[in-house]
């Protein structure tokens, strides 16, 4: 029996270094890039440094158990 799992949201923790270091979530699956968000560093709330969750809001995405899925957070400026 296969199963699949829906999502609508990419979630990570980061800690941009200044307020221009913006970047990006990618979602992968089998090593090919199938979701990309640009995410601006301005509207990630930082804590005196501290690590702050951010969550962006996706189209429905159906996943398979068969497949391998990665998410990463890619730098997009040289001051990441």
């Amino acid at each position: 029996m296969l199963i699949h799992w829906q999502i609508d949201a990419l979630w990570a923790w980061a800690i941009p270094s200044v307020a221009a270091a913006d970047y990006e979530l990618v979602l992968y699956e089998d090593g090919t890039a199938i979701r990309t968000i640009v995410v601006d560093a301005n509207a990630v709330a930082s804590n005196g440094g501290n690590p702050s969750p951010h969550k962006t809001m996706i189209a429905p995405l159906t996943l398979s158990t068969v497949k391998l899925y990665r998410l990463a957070v890619k730098p997009t400026t040289i001051i990441n």
